[in-house]
Protein backbone atom coordinates (compact mmCIF):
# COMPACT_ATOMS: atom_id res chain seq x y z
CA UNK A 1 0.00 0.00 0.00
CA UNK A 2 2.93 2.14 0.75
CA UNK A 3 3.94 1.97 -2.46
CA UNK A 4 0.57 2.76 -3.99
CA UNK A 5 0.09 5.69 -1.91
CA UNK A 6 3.47 7.91 -3.79
CA UNK A 7 2.72 7.07 -7.29
CA UNK A 8 -0.03 6.28 -9.64
CA UNK A 9 -1.53 2.23 -9.29
CA UNK A 10 0.17 1.52 -12.68
CA UNK A 11 3.46 2.65 -11.04
CA UNK A 12 2.73 1.09 -8.36
CA UNK A 13 2.58 -2.76 -10.46
CA UNK A 14 5.53 -2.08 -12.14
CA UNK A 15 7.39 -1.23 -8.91
CA UNK A 16 6.32 -4.07 -6.89
CA UNK A 17 7.32 -6.27 -9.86
CA UNK A 18 10.63 -4.86 -9.57
CA UNK A 19 10.89 -4.66 -6.26
CA UNK A 20 9.61 -8.23 -5.40
CA UNK A 21 8.81 -10.20 -8.80
CA UNK A 22 5.62 -10.69 -7.61
CA UNK A 23 3.14 -9.28 -10.33
CA UNK A 24 -0.25 -8.00 -9.05
CA UNK A 25 -2.50 -5.81 -11.25
CA UNK A 26 -2.59 -2.34 -11.19
CA UNK A 27 -6.80 -2.79 -10.67
CA UNK A 28 -5.96 -5.82 -8.12
CA UNK A 29 -3.75 -2.78 -6.26
CA UNK A 30 -6.71 -0.28 -6.40
CA UNK A 31 -9.26 -2.52 -4.64
CA UNK A 32 -6.56 -3.73 -1.90
CA UNK A 33 -6.48 -0.18 -1.12
CA UNK A 34 -10.07 0.64 -0.95
CA UNK A 35 -10.82 -2.72 0.66
CA UNK A 36 -8.83 -1.08 3.81
CA UNK A 37 -10.43 0.18 6.89
CA UNK A 38 -8.29 3.62 7.33
CA UNK A 39 -9.11 5.50 10.55
CA UNK A 40 -8.23 9.06 10.66
CA UNK A 41 -5.89 10.81 12.75
CA UNK A 42 -7.09 12.51 15.93
CA UNK A 43 -5.21 14.90 17.55
CA UNK A 44 -5.32 16.34 21.31
CA UNK A 45 -3.71 19.33 20.25
CA UNK A 46 -4.84 22.18 18.06
CA UNK A 47 -3.25 22.94 14.81
CA UNK A 48 -1.25 26.17 15.37
CA UNK A 49 0.63 26.69 12.04
CA UNK A 50 0.58 24.82 8.12
CA UNK A 51 3.19 25.33 5.68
Amino acid sequence: MLICANESYQRAEDDLAELTGIKINHSTLHRLVQRQDFELPTSVLGVKEVT
